[in-house]
């Protein structure tokens, strides 16, 4: 409501007061009274004919309030209505934003609550590392050869419906020697060679020689040969393990190649043996 309107408004009031306050008089003016009222006549001896009786007091009407021409009733009084709509819409405003900050909190608390439980799990889960691999025995020209993972679950949790799979190639030995010239395996290996072989539960605890899988390079028809044992080629190793914790799947890959001759200490003499020990590719090794 603009001042004009709100001016007007005082304006229809206060004429509609004023002929209000006159019928009000006209209506309602109490009437002229006389002062002194005829006695009765009293036809008994004992009283004083003398004595006047004067007339009864005449109650006289209260004057009008000056604001008699305001209504009590709020129903029909505009700026009762204009000042309830203020009201409203304050009170409206704080609702809006007492329903947005509501709403902001369980938004922010659940956040928190889904990191609080991330951190649990992470804290709490299973996580299986595979080990150093080697050679079950000394490999022979001409036949495939037998290689042993050890692994371990250096988490809290048991590792459930553990997977694996493995796969081996032969590498030609780069010029410098160096095993980190070796071609670039990524991390994508679980991926594009998702794990099929079932090897069950890995409990948490356990000793590093208890879980170990085989494999054997005749999966991939690769014998061993003259220019391995000479290491002009190096045999090289690439697998993936996955598993359930919290029921989640998560996975652990690794890379070995067989550069390096075992060493074996019997009766106390040491010796190098032709069984290989598989060294760490310059990539290829993670977990998530």
């Amino acid at each position: 409501m603009d001042k004009k309107t709100e001016a007007l408004a005082h304006k229809i009031l206060s004429e509609l007061g004023k002929i209000n306050h006159a019928l009000h008089d006209l209506l309602y003016r109490p009437r002229k009274q006389n002062e002194k009222a005829v006695a009765p006549q009293d036809h008994s001896d004992n009283e004083n004919d003398g004595t006047e009786r004067n007339s009864p007091p005449v109650s006289k009407t209260a004057p009008t309030p000056c604001n008699a021409h305001e209504s009590n009733n709020r129903w029909y009084n505009p700026f009762h209505w204009w000042g309830m709509a203020r009201r409203w819409r304050w009170r409206k405003f704080l609702e809006i934003v007492g329903i947005v900050a509501g709403i902001g909190y369980a938004v922010v608390t659940y956040f928190q609550w889904q990191e609080m439980r991330t951190q649990t799990m992470e804290a709490n889960r299973a996580w299986l590392a595979p080990s150093t691999a080697h050679f079950h025995d000394a490999p022979v020209v001409g036949k495939p050869v037998r290689v042993i993972f050890p692994y371990e679950n250096v988490g809290r949790q048991p590792a459930i419906d553990m997977k694996v799979s493995i796969f081996y190639d032969v590498l030609e030995l780069p010029k410098s020697g160096h095993i980190n010239d070796f071609p670039r395996v990524g991390e994508d290996f679980c991926r594009t060679n998702p794990p099929t072989i079932k090897s069950g539960v890995v409990f948490p605890g356990a000793a590093k020689d208890e879980n170990f899988t085989y494999s054997d390079t005749m999966e991939q028809k690769i014998n061993w040969d003259a220019s391995l044992e000479e290491e002009k080629n190096i045999l090289r190793v690439r697998g993936c393990v996955s598993y359930l914790t919290f029921g989640r799947t998560h996975y652990s890959w690794f890379c070995r190649v067989f550069t390096l001759r075992q060493i074996e200490t019997v009766n106390g003499v040491t010796t190098i043996s032709s069984r290989r020990v598989g060294a760490n590719c310059p990539d290829g090794n993670g977990a998530n």
